[in-house]
């Protein structure tokens, strides 16, 4: 800037002191505030958001400008961002009692219960007669479960001014939190009787109606409110919602439709449209939007969800790749890319098109779960685990998060870390069906049945036509033993949902272990019939062909699953499986070795390779799969069980080994085999008393192994004890014939000259 120029200045500034000076910062400010304020006016409101962010850079703790920013982004919808502004608003407005009751009632919103608690308590110390902020209190309380003293509150408001009808719809709420509905009633009509013509007084009422079943009522609420305000943008959601929830989708259309004219939900009807799966009327109604050239890329993503359920997938393609082309790197497109291709079974290009997003966006709590979702498809446990982690510690109240942790915690037999998890997602999202179905599987899983099935009744109770729900009272009569109710829960649940593999799994599962083939083939023909290249069907019938022995059969189901969908990892675990029990070997190796090249983490895989070794007579090759095992997972139990008594058996590195037999023992201490390690281990350590605790566990187990019994016969020589010696080692040889016989005779007989009374 030239001397010239900083003279100008100072002379207009000396001489108009009312006009905004050259390089005064405070006047820049005000200026960009004016602005701001001339497009807020005029609904510009994005434009009125940059106004406000230039003034706030210039003057970071301009509170005026930080509430007008927050009143901004609350118009553009933008929650988040309106909550951060106003209470940094209020923190520099310490005075104005409207923004801090705006940023309390945020911070209500937001669940922080004790900082809206504090913004309508500095209020109220300057105005105790507040009635807003009394509500503010009374409402911050109940969020804190403290519902006595929030009634109070609340109730000292309506002292305050009894003719205020928004006091008595939370005063409605509360009665409604603490099961006093017909106390709430009373409160929700009291305000549509000081005000008959508030609409969001009505519209409370017909929740109330709903929430306790008094649907006739609700809706007759619900269309007085809209003939109030025919336009009014939340009496039409809340109409159509209802006509949605009750399965009366044509009554709810013109609702939505009324949404979008009104300009408050553009994509309204689309979304409507996609919902009710009319790809082609979502398409015509997206066309429209995107002619117009306002919509962004909403209108391209949705246009692009249409297209797929159409089936249409190269035309879902072509929309996405154009929005890529201008952005390459928009996460967003490149997520639902990965959706796409998900959908159409190519599970490997899915995972990389997440990944890919991933990178660019690692702080986006939506790709780490369609990680986590996309590797547990493939089987890739370790890895989807890691990734439902990384929701959570972007999210800590992700449920979805927490409920999918559950079911890898099921699939790997940790049902008591599944119950956790399930009550942890059901803390989060209380009405969450599928995290109470998690509930009710770990419980069951965790044999406690009589838990299961409190959980489960009143779920029934509530949703009596959910299939799921159905599977889960077949599964409790399983564990019950119980086949009739079994079969009966079953057939309620195909009926219900003809698609359900798990319903018809269990069908056949019931026709197979009582005999009946015939029955089983007849319903897998059925189904295959019309869904011939389902997989999960074909894993259900390779299943019941195992079981009818028709393993020839039984193979060609799982090569045609894995041929369908070659990252199915359940189908080469089969397959193994089945070469094995055949004596197949080789072939059982080669699929093992398949499964363990798919997987990041290949624990299962691995241990079977191990004792596919063991059974070839190959205890190198096994020593190596197991320890590879154990690298990846120090305590996999089988794969620790298996090393430890390698190990022993050669009497080498038996520190190793034991701490191996100890980490089996804690994961499965039911297990009578991997109690006799842990003995087997104590006792060439030379550690007779504790070899014998952890072997009589394993004989108590299971007391007609002669194995176990053998060993704790040894493990007692060791200690002295001739006479529990000769005792095991008797009852080992009166049991059938056993591979070390002829050493459990030689040492009964290295027995006959000691005294039966030797030792303890």
């Amino acid at each position: 800037m030239t001397q010239r120029f900083w003279y100008v200045c100072l002379v207009l500034a000396l001489a108009l002191p009312g006009l905004s000076a050259c390089g005064n910062p405070a006047a820049k400010k005000q200026k960009y505030l004016e602005s701001g304020n001339a497009y807020f006016k005029n609904e510009k409101y994005r434009e009125a958001a940059i106004e406000y962010r230039n003034a706030i850079q210039i003057d970071a703790n301009f509170g005026e400008a930080r509430r007008k920013l927050a009143e901004t982004y609350e118009r553009l919808g933008d929650l988040p961002n309106a909550l951060g502004e106003y209470v940094r608003a209020a923190d520099l407005l310490p005075g104005d009692a409207e923004v801090q009751l705006s940023a309390g009632n945020y911070l209500l919103a937001a669940r922080k219960f004790d900082d809206a608690r504090a913004r309508a308590e500095a209020v109220l110390q300057t105005d105790a007669k507040n009635v807003k902020a009394q509500v503010l209190l009374g409402n911050s309380l109940a969020g804190l479960k403290n519902f006595d003293q929030a009634i109070e509150e609340i109730e000292e408001a309506i002292r305050i001014d009894p003719t205020r009808g928004p006091t008595y719809t939370s005063l409605g709420v509360l009665e409604m939190a603490r099961g006093k509905a017909e106390a709430a009633e009373a409160a929700f009509k009291k305000t549509v009787a000081l005000d008959p013509k508030w609409v969001p007084g009505r519209l409370a009422l017909a929740n109330h109606y709903w929430s306790v079943g008094r649907a006739a009522e609700a809706e007759s609420e619900l269309k007085a409110a809209l003939a109030l305000e025919p336009g009014n943008p939340v009496a039409n959601r809340a109409l159509a919602i209802f006509y949605i929830a009750n399965d009366r989708g044509a009554d709810a259309e013109p609702y939505v439709a009324a949404l979008v004219k009104s300009g408050a939900s553009p994509f309204a009807l689309a979304d409507f449209y996609l919902l009710r799966n009319r790809p082609d009327d979502a398409i015509a109604q997206l066309q429209r939007i995107r002619s117009d050239g306002r919509s962004g890329s909403d209108a391209a993503h949705r246009l692009a969800q249409a297209y797929a359920i159409r089936g249409n997938y190269d035309e879902a393609h072509r929309v996405l790749g154009e929005i890529l082309k201008k952005d390459p790197k928009d996460s967003e497109t490149i997520l639902q890319t990965g959706q796409l291709l998900a959908q159409e079974g190519k599970r490997d290009e899915a995972l990389a098109q997440f990944k890919a997003a991933a990178e660019i966006d690692p702080n986006s709590a939506q790709l780490q779960f369609a990680l986590g979702r996309s590797y547990a498809a493939r089987g890739d446990m370790d890895q989807a685990r890691q990734a439902y982690n990384e929701v959570l510690r972007l999210n800590p109240r992700a449920a979805r998060a927490q409920l999918e942790i559950a079911r890898l915690d099921l699939v790997a037999g940790k049902p008591q870390a599944a119950i956790q998890n399930a009550r942890d997602a059901i803390r989060n999202e209380p009405e969450n069906v599928e995290a109470q179905i998690a509930l009710v599987r770990g419980l069951v899983a965790n044999r406690e049945i009589a838990a299961a099935e409190r959980q489960l009744d009143p779920l029934l109770q509530a949703h009596p036509k959910v299939a799921t729900l159905h599977v889960q009272r077949a599964l409790i009569a399983v564990a019950k033993s119980d086949s009739g109710a079994a079969r009966r829960a079953f057939e309620e649940a195909f009926r219900l949902d003809p698609h359900s593999a798990e319903a018809l799994g269990g069908l056949v599962a019931l026709d197979t272990a009582s005999g009946n083939h015939a029955a089983a083939r007849s319903r897998l023909d059925a189904a295959l019939k019309t869904r011939p290249d389902r997989p999960e069907l074909l894993l259900i019938a390779a299943r019941a062909e195992a079981g009818a022995k028709d393993f020839p059969a039984a193979e060609r189901s799982l090569r045609r699953a894995v041929q369908i969908d070659p990252s199915l990892l359940t189908g080469y675990v089969m397959l193994g499986q089945l070469y094995y029990s055949q004596g197949r070997l080789d072939d059982a190796r080669r699929e093992f070795e398949t499964l363990a090249e798919r997987q990041a983490k290949p624990v299962a895989a691995l241990t079977m390779l191990g004792i596919i070794a063991q059974a070839q007579n190959n205890p190198e090759l096994a020593r190596k799969s197991f320890e590879r095992v154990i690298d990846i997972d120090p305590r996999a139990p089988v794969a620790a069980n298996n090393l430890a008594w390698m190990y022993a058996e050669r009497g080498e590195r038996l520190d190793v080994a034991l701490e191996l037999a100890k980490a089996a023992a804690d994961a499965l201490p039911k297990m009578a085999e991997v109690r006799d390690t842990l003995g087997w281990v104590y006792y060439k350590r030379q550690t007779s008393d504790q070899a014998i605790a952890a072997l009589q566990e394993s004989v108590r187990l299971d007391p007609r192994n002669p194995t176990y019994h053998y060993h704790l016969g040894l493990a007692y020589v060791q200690d002295g004890n001739v006479a529990r010696a000769r005792e095991s080692l008797e009852r080992a040889l009166s049991l059938p014939r056993f591979s070390a016989e002829a050493d459990a005779r030689r040492a009964l007989a290295g027995l006959a000259a000691t005294p039966a009374s030797a030792g303890r």
